[in-house]
């Protein structure tokens, strides 16, 4: 059940356990069945800061347990500002939208605000989508004691959803300011129930956002109260367009097809990756320019109407089924340059 906690950084009281204890198992693929191959990883990333607008938000979680639906606004706002620069941040009503539909929070009632489970919120966000218009295809449950494997999920899915009972010496003192660290500190307390996001890591830990602050939890934390022994949880949320970069990031390292299979077999529509665009080769020796050809004689007619329509569909029968505007044009353009003759 939520309760009061003072946050000397805001200079005013917050609203922790907004998180639920799950009470039953994670739905979800586990990411560990479906590795196939090492992984080629960095050993640390810095993504965060494309962010910074949306997971500097409090999101209501300073007033109500809304930690699990702040966490999604956290979520969006990393994935959005990473791929395009400039975040998705959620306005208080879009959060209050949110939390009444997931957690059943009533504003005139205020003993409905009793948090909500992270895998409930999970579902949603497949069926019902988040308010920048999005919809996950499905989301996968991550080990947290095994390095390698959070490694890798941050690596290929940017930023994943942590769920803890926080052990009491992490909240007294209270985190003030950026650069805090949680490590191992005793028992969890499911009071302290907690949602929030890995949105990076280094040697040290993970690199997580939680009441505007960014801080770290060591390994040793993160394989100790993340759990589900512990009552914690560690879930990745993925959507058609992070498959297809995740993919190009590396193609032989998942079982991507048994991936989306099993999205699928949980009631998902996610369509078929054909022919992912490959990563950009490394730069090679400049090539020797070849002689001109000669100029071919001017042929009687060109392509026909129906020549160029045929071009386009075959390009598009292989090209990602959602795509906006400047993507639908290029793949157009590519299409026209490579079938037509010069």
């Amino acid at each position: 059940m939520p309760h009061i906690v003072h946050a000397p950084h805001l200079n005013r009281n917050i609203v922790l356990g907004g998180r639920k204890r799950p009470k039953h198992p994670a739905h979800a693929v586990k990411l560990r069945n479906i590795l196939r191959t090492a992984i080629d990883l960095p050993a640390t990333t810095n993504r965060r800061a494309k962010a910074d607008k949306s997971l500097r938000e409090m999101f209501l979680n300073d007033t109500l347990g809304d930690c699990v639906i702040a966490g999604r606004g956290h979520r969006i706002g990393e994935l959005t500002g990473f791929s395009t620069g400039s975040p998705f941040v959620y306005s208080k009503d879009q959060i209050l939208t949110e939390y009444e539909r997931i957690g059943g929070y009533d504003p005139k009632d205020p003993s409905t605000d009793q948090g909500c489970d992270m895998t409930v919120a999970a579902n949603d966000g497949v069926q019902v989508g988040y308010a920048d218009g999005s919809k996950d295809v499905g989301w996968v449950s991550i080990n947290a004691a095994d390095k390698n494997e959070v490694m890798t999920a941050i690596y290929l899915f940017e930023v994943g959803d942590l769920g803890t009972s926080l052990p009491d010496a992490w909240i007294s003192p209270f985190p003030s300011a950026d650069g805090f660290k949680w490590d191992v500190a005793g028992k969890p307390n499911d009071e302290n129930g907690h949602c929030y996001q890995i949105v990076d890591y280094d040697t040290d830990g993970v690199w997580i956002d939680t009441w505007g602050l960014y801080g770290k939890q060591t390994w040793k934390a993160l394989a100790k109260y993340n759990i589900d022994s512990a009552g914690g949880e560690f879930l990745v949320h993925l959507n058609q367009d992070q498959l297809v970069a995740a993919i190009q990031k590396s193609p032989d390292g998942v079982a991507w097809g048994d991936l989306i299979a099993a999205f699928n077999a949980m009631g998902g529509n996610v369509q078929p990756i054909v022919n992912p665009p490959a990563p950009p080769a490394p730069p090679g020796p400049t090539p020797v320019p070849a002689p001109p050809a000669p100029s071919p004689e001017p042929s009687s007619s060109g392509p026909t109407l129906s020549d160029a329509l045929g071009y386009l569909d075959r390009e598009f029968k292989h090209a990602r089924r959602v795509m906006n505007k400047d993507v639908a044009l290029k793949t157009a353009q590519n299409a026209l340059a490579k079938h037509w003759p010069q």
